[in-house]
């Protein structure tokens, strides 16, 4: 299998893809027939020119199975994607690559990699080659799911078939690692991407970023923002919100609002999470009146404050002794229909009680 280095993948990985797939039903799919339900759009359209083909009696072709799964994708009716697979074979239609790879991205959707595992199986057992689509349908599905070890599996699954792992495959692989607080592995596969003559995108760097940035790892953090730069990519808002946060992790205030600094002067559009990043800093820093004017901002950048800035804004308040004005606040977070929490109340209870 493939040499991966300094990432240490563990032997038990690829017992983990068996272990907790649901089990395929005889025809080699990974559901039952389901009820009757109807759905919009591209589904409802696909599914309809179905319905006529058979009140003609007439048996729909592999083609109009495979658009028709593929349809269930934007409404992630999983169940139904997988009940139109278990039909093919009841009309004696053998499913192809594209009819479980467009099921696999179904389950992607609705992040149900159990059954994007079993589905994998099953194109093994009918002899159906995987491609890089399925394994990193696949790889996503397990990364949304929080199975970092089932996506790390599958990436030495694909050396073993000799399938050359992408660039996709390799951004779930990450994207997998990052979601589970695993950064090393997210670095490591990052750094390997090179050596199999990939070359990585922003969407790599970012989930590296965050990655790193969760695991109070800010220098790497900021290390990998300004490599995007050293490899002619363009650093979005994502890759710079996640090194704001990597930063405030670290109470590293004074580097987050230099980074603040820089989205402007990079010329990108701040959002919410940009915005609520920069008034945690002012929070940690004791800069309150800054972050009224951050707070003060938000509506010409057309980002709306979340709880974190009216949090930060309250307690500016409470500070200062102007409960009115905390009381003010609270009441725009309805108007914003922002859920105020525990935070939120004890702020505005700290402004009255001064």
């Amino acid at each position: 299998s493939q040499n991966w280095g300094a990432c240490s993948f563990e032997p038990w990985a690829m017992a983990l893809c068996s272990q907790h797939a649901v089990q395929p039903h005889r025809d080699g799919s990974a559901a039952a027939a389901i009820p009757e339900r109807r759905g919009s759009g591209q589904r409802q359209r696909s599914l309809g020119l179905l319905q006529q083909t058979w009140e003609a009696q007439t048996v729909p072709d592999k083609l109009s199975f495979n658009r028709a799964i593929s349809a269930c994708r934007g409404d992630g009716q999983w169940r139904e994607a997988l009940g139109l697979l278990s039909r093919m074979s009841e009309v004696q239609l053998k499913p192809d690559k594209f009819s479980y790879g467009a099921a696999i991205s179904v389950c992607r959707s609705s992040g149900r990699w159990q059954e994007a595992l079993a589905l994998l199986a099953s194109m093994s057992e009918d002899s159906i080659a995987a491609d890089q689509v399925a394994f990193g349908a696949a790889m996503s599905a397990c990364a949304k799911g929080y199975r970092w070890e089932m996506a790390l599996a599958l990436l030495v699954k694909m050396a073993e078939v000799r399938l050359v792992p992408d660039e996709i495959t390799f951004s779930a692989a990450i994207s997998a690692c990052e979601k589970g607080g695993q950064w090393q592995r997210s670095l490591c596969l990052l750094m390997q991407m090179p050596g199999m003559r990939l070359t990585a995108d922003e969407i790599n760097y970012n989930a590296a970023i965050s990655a790193c940035g969760k695991n109070s790892q800010w220098q790497i953090a900021l290390s990998l923002l300004r490599a995007v730069a050293e490899n002619q990519l363009l650093p979005d808002i994502i890759g710079f919100n996640s090194a704001m946060n990597a930063c405030n992790v670290a109470a590293q205030w004074r580097l987050t609002m230099d980074l603040m600094r820089e989205v402007v002067q990079t010329r990108l559009f701040p959002d919410e999470i940009t915005h609520g990043a920069g008034m945690l800093a002012c929070e940690e820093g004791g800069q309150w009146q800054l972050a009224m004017g951050i707070l003060s901002r938000m509506p010409g950048k057309k980002a709306l404050p979340d709880e974190v800035a009216y949090n930060v804004a309250i307690k500016a308040r409470a500070l200062d002794r102007r409960w009115r004005h905390a009381l003010l606040l609270l009441g725009a977070t309805q108007e914003a229909k922002v859920l105020p929490g525990v935070v939120t109340y004890s702020a505005c209870i700290s402004a009255c009680e001064k």
